[in-house]
C-alpha cells in the first residue's frame, strides 16, 4: 500500500498498482518497464551481473529521470511546476544527493537538459557507454566531457536562465491571496485536493494533518475546521 510500483533488478519483476485512473496505470506502467529495458540492458545477466565486482551503479537521478521523462512524454506541467518553484525558492538538491519524490522531477528535468542541449542520442550512448565502462561517472564525461557535478553545475545554470526571469512577471501569492492553511503549524506534510462548497464559503481538502490522510471541512474565509467527514488510513 501507498507504493506508485516497483522494478526489481534481482527477481525480475514489475510491480504495478491501479488506482482507477487508466491514465496514472499508462504512466506507472511505461515507468517500471522503462527501468526493466534499463535493468536488461546494463545488467543482461541480472544477478550475475549485480553480485559481481564490475556492477555499475545506475544514479538515482538518471534511473528515476529516464523512467519518468519518457513515461510522461518529456518535461510535463506539473514537474515544471515543481522546477521552477525550487529554482526560484533555492530549495533544489545537487543531483548526485538528491532523493525522494524531488528527485525524480530534477533527474526528468536533467534529462530533458541533456536532450535539449546535446540530443536525444546522447542518453542511449550514456547507457551504453556505462555498461561497457562499467562506470557512470566515465560514460558521462565521454559523452559530452563533464562529470556528474559539472553537469549539475551547467543544469542548475540553465533553470536559472529559464525561470529567474519570471519573477519580475509574477505576485508571491501572500501579495494577493490569504493563506489558509499550514503546514508549519498543524503539522501536515499535504494539504490537496480542494472542493469549495456551492456557496464557496467552505472547502473539502484532503490532509494529514493528524498522521492519517483525512478528508476536512475548512472554513474559506479563515481556514478553521469545521468538520471532519472522513477519516482515513484505518
Amino acid at each position: 500500500e501507498n507504493v506508485g510500483g516497483f522494478t526489481e533488478a534481482f527477481k525480475n519483476r514489475v510491480v504495478i498498482p491501479f488506482d482507477g485512473s487508466y491514465e496514472h496505470f499508462r504512466h506507472v506502467l511505461t515507468h517500471e518497464l522503462t527501468h526493466a529495458f534499463t535493468f536488461d540492458l546494463l545488467y543482461g545477466n541480472l544477478v550475475g551481473n549485480l553480485l559481481s565486482a564490475e556492477y555499475v551503479q545506475e544514479p538515482l537521478w538518471f534511473a528515476e529521470g529516464f523512467a519518468e521523462y519518457f513515461s510522461r512524454g518529456g518535461m510535463d506541467i506539473e514537474g515544471d511546476m515543481i522546477l521552477r518553484d525550487g529554482s526560484v525558492n533555492g530549495y533544489l538538491i545537487p543531483l548526485e544527493l538528491a532523493g525522494g519524490f524531488l528527485v525524480y522531477k530534477e533527474g526528468q528535468s536533467a534529462i530533458q537538459y541533456i536532450i535539449k542541449k546535446y540530443g536525444q542520442e546522447k542518453i542511449a550512448e550514456i547507457l551504453h557507454q556505462a555498461k561497457s565502462k562499467r562506470s557512470f561517472e566515465k560514460s558521462l564525461k565521454s559523452a559530452f566531457g563533464l562529470d556528474e557535478r559539472g553537469l549539475d553545475e551547467e543544469w542548475m545554470k540553465d533553470l536559472k536562465k529559464e525561470y529567474w526571469p519570471e519573477i519580475a512577471l509574477r505576485q508571491e501569492p501572500k501579495d494577493f491571496a490569504k493563506q489558509l492553511t499550514n503546514h508549519q503549524k498543524d503539522g501536515s506534510y499535504l494539504n490537496e485536493k480542494p472542493a469549495f462548497s456551492p456557496q464557496g464559503d467552505r472547502i473539502a481538502i484532503f490532509s494529514d494533518r493528524k498522521d492519517y490522510t483525512e478528508i476536512y471541512i475548512i472554513s474559506a474565509i479563515d481556514g478553521k475546521v469545521i468538520d471532519k467527514v472522513v477519516k482515513g488510513e484505518r
